[in-house]
C-alpha cells in the first residue's frame, strides 16, 4: 500500500531500497513524493526500522510515514532568506566601491568646471550630462543601500506637496524636460513615512523622463 502510494518516479527506488534491506539487515529512511487521498501530491519521509528473528534472520520491518509539507517550507523559507541576506551583503559592498568610484567623478568634474574657460560652453555642456548622470548613479546607488538595509516604514504626518517638491529637486533634468506643477496648497497631510514617500516619487520622475523621446 505504501509503494502505491508513491509516485512512480519513486517506487523503484524504494523497492531497491528494500531489497538492500534485507540482504545487509540495515534500517533506512526514504524521503519521497505521494499522492494523498485528496489526490494532492506532498513531500514525504518513510523512516523503515528493521525487525529480526530469533536467529537474527530478516522477519519483517516496520514503517513510519511522516509528511514533510511544513518541514519543506520552513526549508524553502530559510533558504529564501539566506538568499536575500546575501544579496543584501553584496549590494551593500558593491555600493561601496561604486560610491567611491562616483565620488571620484563628481569631483573631477567640478575640477574640470572650476578650470575651464567661460567660452567653453559645448564642453562644459557635456560636462553639466556627465554630472546628471553622476547624481543618478548616487541615487541608484542610494536605492542599492536601501536594499540592503530594509527598514520598518515610520508613519508620522507628511506633506506630499513637500515631498513631491524636494523629489523633483533630487533628480537631474534635461534642458529638453520642462516640469509644471499644479499642488493643491489645501491638501491636508497624510500619515507616511516621507522618506520612502520621496523615493516613491524620485522613482517616478526619473521613470517619466527617461520615457520621454
Amino acid at each position: 500500500n505504501v509503494v502505491k502510494m508513491m509516485e512512480p518516479d519513486y517506487r523503484e527506488k524504494f523497492e531497491e531500497k528494500w531489497e538492500e534491506m534485507k540482504q545487509k539487515l540495515t534500517s533506512f529512511e526514504f524521503e519521497m513524493e505521494y499522492l494523498t487521498g485528496r489526490g494532492k501530491v506532498e513531500p514525504g519521509l518513510i523512516s523503515v526500522a528493521l525487525v529480526l528473528s530469533p536467529q537474527g534472520n530478516f522477519d519483517g520491518a516496520v514503517l513510519l510515514g511522516i509528511n514533510l509539507s511544513k518541514v519543506k517550507e520552513e526549508e524553502k523559507k530559510r533558504l529564501i532568506e539566506e538568499r536575500l541576506a546575501n544579496m543584501g551583503l553584496l549590494a551593500s559592498k558593491l555600493s561601496h566601491e561604486l560610491r567611491n568610484v562616483l565620488g571620484a567623478m563628481s569631483n573631477s568634474i567640478y575640477f574640470l568646471g572650476q578650470t575651464l574657460k567661460d567660452n567653453d560652453g559645448k564642453i562644459k555642456r557635456y560636462l553639466e550630462i556627465l554630472g546628471q548622470q553622476v547624481d543618478m548613479g548616487t541615487h541608484l546607488v542610494a536605492s542599492i543601500l536601501d536594499f540592503a538595509r530594509p527598514q520598518e516604514p515610520a508613519f508620522y504626518p507628511v506633506s506630499l506637496n513637500q515631498v513631491i517638491q524636494q523629489a523633483l529637486e533630487q533628480v537631474p533634468l534635461t534642458q529638453e524636460v520642462e516640469v509644471a506643477m499644479s499642488l493643491d496648497p489645501n491638501l491636508p497631510s497624510i500619515s507616511g513615512d516621507a522618506h520612502l514617500l520621496m523615493q516613491v516619487f524620485i522613482n517616478l520622475i526619473s521613470n517619466s523622463c527617461q520615457a520621454m523621446p
